[in-house]
Protein backbone atom coordinates (compact mmCIF):
# COMPACT_ATOMS: atom_id res chain seq x y z
CA UNK A 1 0.00 0.00 0.00
CA UNK A 2 1.46 3.54 -0.70
CA UNK A 3 2.56 6.03 1.67
CA UNK A 4 2.07 9.56 0.76
CA UNK A 5 4.46 12.17 2.56
CA UNK A 6 2.48 14.03 5.60
CA UNK A 7 3.35 17.56 5.62
CA UNK A 8 4.75 19.20 9.26
CA UNK A 9 1.04 20.43 9.77
CA UNK A 10 -0.79 17.50 9.02
CA UNK A 11 1.39 15.26 11.10
CA UNK A 12 0.63 17.94 13.74
CA UNK A 13 -3.17 17.78 13.54
CA UNK A 14 -3.05 14.17 13.73
CA UNK A 15 -1.05 14.11 16.97
CA UNK A 16 -3.03 16.58 18.70
CA UNK A 17 -6.51 15.20 17.63
CA UNK A 18 -5.60 11.31 18.53
CA UNK A 19 -4.00 12.91 21.80
CA UNK A 20 -7.71 14.54 22.67
CA UNK A 21 -9.22 11.17 22.18
CA UNK A 22 -7.17 9.83 23.94
CA UNK A 23 -7.58 12.22 26.84
CA UNK A 24 -11.79 11.70 26.61
CA UNK A 25 -11.08 7.74 27.22
CA UNK A 26 -11.60 6.63 23.08
CA UNK A 27 -9.20 3.39 22.67
CA UNK A 28 -6.04 4.20 20.05
CA UNK A 29 -7.65 2.06 17.77
CA UNK A 30 -10.88 3.75 17.71
CA UNK A 31 -8.76 7.67 17.90
CA UNK A 32 -7.55 6.55 14.42
CA UNK A 33 -10.51 4.80 12.98
CA UNK A 34 -12.45 8.20 13.75
CA UNK A 35 -9.20 10.58 12.56
CA UNK A 36 -9.44 8.49 9.37
CA UNK A 37 -12.76 9.01 8.25
CA UNK A 38 -12.41 12.85 7.36
CA UNK A 39 -8.70 12.28 5.63
CA UNK A 40 -8.57 12.14 2.00
CA UNK A 41 -7.98 8.78 0.41
CA UNK A 42 -4.09 8.35 1.18
CA UNK A 43 -3.78 9.61 4.29
CA UNK A 44 -6.58 6.93 5.01
CA UNK A 45 -4.64 4.27 3.85
CA UNK A 46 -1.77 4.95 6.33
CA UNK A 47 -4.11 5.59 8.51
CA UNK A 48 -5.22 1.73 7.88
CA UNK A 49 -1.60 0.60 7.80
CA UNK A 50 -1.33 2.47 11.10
CA UNK A 51 -4.01 -0.05 12.74
CA UNK A 52 -2.55 -2.60 10.59
CA UNK A 53 0.24 -2.62 12.06
CA UNK A 54 -0.49 -1.85 15.59
CA UNK A 55 -2.65 -4.83 15.76
CA UNK A 56 0.36 -7.03 14.46
CA UNK A 57 2.28 -6.06 17.45
CA UNK A 58 4.18 -2.60 16.15
CA UNK A 59 4.65 0.16 18.82
CA UNK A 60 2.94 3.30 17.95
CA UNK A 61 6.26 5.23 18.02
CA UNK A 62 7.99 2.66 15.27
CA UNK A 63 5.29 3.09 13.23
CA UNK A 64 5.48 6.22 13.08
CA UNK A 65 9.20 6.30 12.38
CA UNK A 66 8.51 4.60 8.91
CA UNK A 67 6.37 7.99 8.07
CA UNK A 68 9.55 10.38 8.62
CA UNK A 69 8.01 11.77 12.08
CA UNK A 70 10.79 13.66 13.72
CA UNK A 71 13.27 12.14 16.03
CA UNK A 72 12.77 14.22 18.99
CA UNK A 73 9.18 13.79 18.94
CA UNK A 74 9.39 10.18 18.12
CA UNK A 75 11.63 9.67 21.44
CA UNK A 76 9.16 12.05 23.32
CA UNK A 77 6.44 9.41 22.42
CA UNK A 78 8.45 6.88 23.41
CA UNK A 79 9.05 7.80 26.77
CA UNK A 80 4.75 8.60 26.98
CA UNK A 81 4.27 5.32 25.77
CA UNK A 82 5.91 3.87 29.02
CA UNK A 83 3.81 6.46 30.95
CA UNK A 84 1.26 8.87 30.34
CA UNK A 85 0.49 8.16 26.71
CA UNK A 86 -2.33 10.32 26.19
CA UNK A 87 -1.12 13.71 27.43
CA UNK A 88 2.39 13.02 25.70
CA UNK A 89 1.10 12.97 22.36
CA UNK A 90 -0.98 16.02 22.64
CA UNK A 91 2.05 17.86 24.08
CA UNK A 92 4.13 15.78 21.22
CA UNK A 93 1.03 17.71 18.83
CA UNK A 94 1.60 20.76 20.42
CA UNK A 95 5.42 20.75 19.79
CA UNK A 96 4.90 19.87 16.05
CA UNK A 97 2.07 22.55 15.29
CA UNK A 98 4.25 25.39 17.17
CA UNK A 99 7.38 24.20 14.75
CA UNK A 100 5.17 23.86 11.39
CA UNK A 101 3.86 27.91 12.69
CA UNK A 102 7.84 28.63 12.69
CA UNK A 103 8.32 26.90 9.37
CA UNK A 104 4.85 28.54 7.64
CA UNK A 105 6.59 32.24 9.56
CA UNK A 106 10.15 31.62 7.94
CA UNK A 107 8.49 30.31 4.11
CA UNK A 108 6.23 34.04 4.33
CA UNK A 109 9.47 35.64 5.80
CA UNK A 110 11.46 34.55 2.96
CA UNK A 111 9.05 34.25 -0.05
CA UNK A 112 9.51 38.45 -0.77
CA UNK A 113 13.23 39.22 -0.06
CA UNK A 114 13.94 35.77 -2.18
CA UNK A 115 11.68 37.19 -4.79
CA UNK A 116 13.54 40.46 -4.78
CA UNK A 117 16.68 38.78 -5.12
CA UNK A 118 15.84 36.94 -8.45
CA UNK A 119 14.30 39.98 -9.56
CA UNK A 120 18.02 42.00 -8.43
CA UNK A 121 20.23 39.33 -10.23
CA UNK A 122 17.97 39.76 -12.97
CA UNK A 123 18.43 43.21 -13.70
CA UNK A 124 22.03 43.39 -12.56
CA UNK A 125 22.58 40.95 -15.75
CA UNK A 126 20.44 43.00 -17.59
CA UNK A 127 22.66 46.16 -16.56
CA UNK A 128 25.63 44.79 -16.78
CA UNK A 129 25.37 42.92 -20.16
CA UNK A 130 23.40 45.17 -22.17
CA UNK A 131 23.16 48.61 -20.71
CA UNK A 132 26.46 49.10 -19.02
CA UNK A 133 28.67 48.54 -21.99
CA UNK A 134 25.91 50.67 -24.05
CA UNK A 135 26.77 53.48 -22.09
CA UNK A 136 30.49 52.51 -21.75
CA UNK A 137 30.68 53.15 -25.61
CA UNK A 138 28.78 56.61 -25.24
CA UNK A 139 31.02 57.90 -22.40
CA UNK A 140 34.11 56.59 -24.55
CA UNK A 141 33.03 59.21 -27.58
CA UNK A 142 32.33 61.87 -25.09
CA UNK A 143 35.39 61.02 -23.29
CA UNK A 144 34.27 60.69 -20.20
CA UNK A 145 36.11 57.93 -18.18
CA UNK A 146 33.64 54.93 -16.49
CA UNK A 147 34.12 55.29 -12.96
CA UNK A 148 35.26 52.27 -10.65
CA UNK A 149 31.71 51.33 -9.77
CA UNK A 150 31.16 50.79 -13.15
CA UNK A 151 33.87 48.99 -14.30
CA UNK A 152 33.01 46.67 -11.12
CA UNK A 153 29.23 45.88 -12.27
CA UNK A 154 30.57 44.89 -15.76
CA UNK A 155 33.52 42.74 -14.49
CA UNK A 156 31.03 41.25 -11.75
CA UNK A 157 28.61 40.25 -14.58
CA UNK A 158 31.20 38.70 -16.64
CA UNK A 159 32.41 36.37 -14.01
CA UNK A 160 29.09 35.93 -12.92
CA UNK A 161 28.64 32.74 -14.42
CA UNK A 162 32.24 31.47 -13.14
CA UNK A 163 31.22 32.72 -9.48
CA UNK A 164 28.51 30.83 -9.12
CA UNK A 165 29.73 27.74 -10.37
CA UNK A 166 32.79 27.82 -7.92
CA UNK A 167 30.69 28.58 -5.17
CA UNK A 168 28.55 25.46 -5.80
CA UNK A 169 31.66 24.04 -5.54
CA UNK A 170 33.01 24.73 -3.01
CA UNK A 171 29.75 24.22 -1.06
CA UNK A 172 29.22 21.06 -1.91
CA UNK A 173 33.21 19.78 -1.02
CA UNK A 174 32.85 21.42 2.13
CA UNK A 175 29.55 19.89 3.20
CA UNK A 176 31.17 16.45 1.79
CA UNK A 177 34.06 16.83 3.40
CA UNK A 178 32.32 17.96 6.15
CA UNK A 179 29.96 14.69 6.39
CA UNK A 180 32.91 12.18 5.96
CA UNK A 181 35.26 14.09 8.48
CA UNK A 182 31.72 14.15 11.13
CA UNK A 183 30.72 10.47 10.10
CA UNK A 184 32.92 8.63 12.88
CA UNK A 185 31.38 11.44 15.76
CA UNK A 186 29.04 10.64 18.25
CA UNK A 187 25.79 13.10 18.07
CA UNK A 188 27.33 14.75 21.07
CA UNK A 189 30.62 15.95 19.21
CA UNK A 190 28.38 16.29 16.17
CA UNK A 191 26.27 18.97 18.13
CA UNK A 192 28.90 20.65 20.18
CA UNK A 193 30.01 21.28 16.40
CA UNK A 194 27.21 22.48 15.65
CA UNK A 195 27.45 24.72 18.28
CA UNK A 196 30.17 26.69 17.26
CA UNK A 197 28.91 27.72 14.09
CA UNK A 198 27.57 31.65 14.13
CA UNK A 199 23.90 32.44 15.23
CA UNK A 200 23.19 28.80 15.03
CA UNK A 201 25.23 28.29 19.10
CA UNK A 202 21.96 30.72 20.26
CA UNK A 203 19.31 28.48 19.51
CA UNK A 204 21.27 24.42 19.73
CA UNK A 205 21.22 25.27 24.16
CA UNK A 206 17.40 26.12 23.84
CA UNK A 207 16.50 23.41 21.84
CA UNK A 208 18.39 20.76 23.84
CA UNK A 209 17.42 22.04 27.10
CA UNK A 210 14.01 22.26 26.12
CA UNK A 211 13.63 18.60 25.37
CA UNK A 212 15.48 17.00 27.86
CA UNK A 213 14.12 19.34 30.85
CA UNK A 214 10.33 17.76 29.07
CA UNK A 215 11.36 14.42 28.52
CA UNK A 216 12.85 13.84 31.86
CA UNK A 217 10.17 15.36 34.06
CA UNK A 218 7.56 13.36 31.85
CA UNK A 219 9.47 10.35 33.13
CA UNK A 220 10.22 11.63 36.90
CA UNK A 221 6.54 12.83 37.07
CA UNK A 222 5.48 9.11 36.63
CA UNK A 223 6.86 8.47 39.32
CA UNK A 224 10.30 6.90 37.73
CA UNK A 225 13.53 7.83 40.06
CA UNK A 226 16.07 9.41 38.10
CA UNK A 227 18.34 6.59 37.42
CA UNK A 228 15.13 4.70 36.35
CA UNK A 229 14.39 7.73 33.58
CA UNK A 230 17.99 7.88 32.71
CA UNK A 231 17.97 3.99 32.45
CA UNK A 232 14.89 4.10 30.09
CA UNK A 233 16.20 7.06 27.93
CA UNK A 234 19.16 4.70 27.05
CA UNK A 235 16.07 2.35 25.65
CA UNK A 236 15.03 4.66 23.02
CA UNK A 237 16.77 4.86 19.59
CA UNK A 238 14.89 7.92 17.84
CA UNK A 239 16.93 10.51 19.01
CA UNK A 240 20.57 9.49 18.90
CA UNK A 241 21.84 12.47 21.01
CA UNK A 242 19.26 11.86 23.90
CA UNK A 243 20.25 8.04 24.01
CA UNK A 244 24.35 8.76 24.56
CA UNK A 245 23.57 11.61 27.10
CA UNK A 246 21.36 9.36 28.95
CA UNK A 247 24.54 6.64 28.71
CA UNK A 248 26.65 8.83 29.48
CA UNK A 249 24.85 10.14 32.73
CA UNK A 250 23.79 6.85 33.94
CA UNK A 251 27.16 6.01 34.46
CA UNK A 252 28.23 9.11 36.17
CA UNK A 253 25.38 8.67 38.86
CA UNK A 254 26.29 5.02 38.94
CA UNK A 255 30.03 6.26 39.97
CA UNK A 256 28.23 8.81 42.28
CA UNK A 257 28.48 11.92 40.59
CA UNK A 258 25.93 14.81 41.37
CA UNK A 259 23.43 15.22 38.66
CA UNK A 260 23.23 19.23 38.23
CA UNK A 261 27.01 18.53 37.64
CA UNK A 262 26.07 16.64 34.89
CA UNK A 263 24.82 19.18 32.89
CA UNK A 264 27.30 21.99 32.94
CA UNK A 265 28.90 22.04 29.03
CA UNK A 266 27.04 25.33 28.20
CA UNK A 267 27.47 25.10 24.65
CA UNK A 268 24.38 22.50 24.85
CA UNK A 269 23.09 23.37 27.72
CA UNK A 270 21.35 26.34 29.24
CA UNK A 271 23.26 27.36 32.24
CA UNK A 272 20.58 28.26 34.57
CA UNK A 273 19.78 24.17 33.90
CA UNK A 274 21.89 23.09 37.04
CA UNK A 275 20.10 25.22 39.08
CA UNK A 276 16.66 23.62 38.03
CA UNK A 277 18.29 20.34 38.83
CA UNK A 278 19.57 21.51 42.66
CA UNK A 279 16.56 23.08 43.36
CA UNK A 280 13.67 20.19 42.20
CA UNK A 281 15.76 17.49 44.06
CA UNK A 282 16.14 19.76 47.08
CA UNK A 283 12.42 20.64 47.22
CA UNK A 284 11.38 16.71 46.13
CA UNK A 285 9.81 17.94 43.24
CA UNK A 286 12.08 17.47 40.34
CA UNK A 287 9.51 16.33 37.65
CA UNK A 288 7.18 18.92 37.84
CA UNK A 289 10.07 21.43 38.36
CA UNK A 290 11.58 20.33 34.58
CA UNK A 291 8.28 20.10 32.89
CA UNK A 292 7.18 23.79 34.20
CA UNK A 293 11.30 24.95 32.94
CA UNK A 294 11.05 23.08 30.07
CA UNK A 295 7.52 25.04 28.47
CA UNK A 296 9.65 28.21 29.68
CA UNK A 297 12.61 27.50 27.69
CA UNK A 298 10.45 26.42 24.68
CA UNK A 299 9.07 30.09 25.16
CA UNK A 300 12.71 31.38 25.29
CA UNK A 301 13.20 29.06 21.60
CA UNK A 302 9.94 30.64 20.02
CA UNK A 303 11.18 34.26 20.83
CA UNK A 304 14.42 34.09 19.73
CA UNK A 305 12.72 32.82 16.49
CA UNK A 306 10.73 35.34 16.34
CA UNK A 307 13.86 37.81 16.79
CA UNK A 308 15.33 36.05 13.68
CA UNK A 309 12.64 36.43 11.85
CA UNK A 310 11.97 40.56 12.35
CA UNK A 311 16.08 41.12 11.60
CA UNK A 312 15.99 39.16 8.37
CA UNK A 313 13.46 40.42 6.37
CA UNK A 314 14.50 44.47 7.09
CA UNK A 315 18.85 42.84 6.60
CA UNK A 316 17.69 41.21 2.65
CA UNK A 317 15.40 44.50 2.03
CA UNK A 318 18.56 46.62 3.13
CA UNK A 319 21.00 44.28 1.06
CA UNK A 320 18.82 44.10 -2.30
CA UNK A 321 18.31 48.68 -1.57
CA UNK A 322 21.60 48.51 -1.53
CA UNK A 323 22.92 46.27 -4.80
CA UNK A 324 20.08 48.34 -6.74
CA UNK A 325 21.58 51.74 -5.67
CA UNK A 326 24.96 50.92 -6.68
CA UNK A 327 23.94 49.75 -10.01
CA UNK A 328 22.40 53.31 -10.74
CA UNK A 329 24.73 55.28 -9.21
CA UNK A 330 27.25 52.87 -12.35
CA UNK A 331 24.70 54.77 -14.50
CA UNK A 332 24.64 57.94 -12.88
CA UNK A 333 27.82 58.95 -12.08
CA UNK A 334 29.47 59.27 -15.52
CA UNK A 335 26.84 61.20 -16.35
CA UNK A 336 27.04 63.68 -13.59
CA UNK A 337 30.52 63.85 -14.13
CA UNK A 338 30.35 64.65 -17.81
CA UNK A 339 27.73 67.24 -17.20
CA UNK A 340 29.98 69.22 -14.60
CA UNK A 341 32.44 69.09 -17.47
CA UNK A 342 30.73 71.13 -19.96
Amino acid sequence: MRRSKWKLDRKADFLCRVGKMLEEGYSLSKCLEVYALYQNDHIRANIEMIIVRLKGGDSFHDVLADFHFPGDILSYLYMSEQRDFATGISASGQLMKTRSEWQKRLRSTLAYPIFLFWMTAIMLFVVGKYLLPQFNTLYQTLDVPLPFISKFFMELVRFMPAIVVGVIVLSITFYLSTLVKNKPSSAVQKMIIYSKVPFVHLFIPLYLTHHTSLHLGLLLQSGLSIAEAFSLLTKQSHFVFFQEEASRVSLSLMRGEKLEGLFDHTSLYVPEFKEILMHGQVSGNLGRELILYGEVVGERFEELVKKGFMILQPVSFVGVGLVVMLMFMSILMPMFYYLQNI
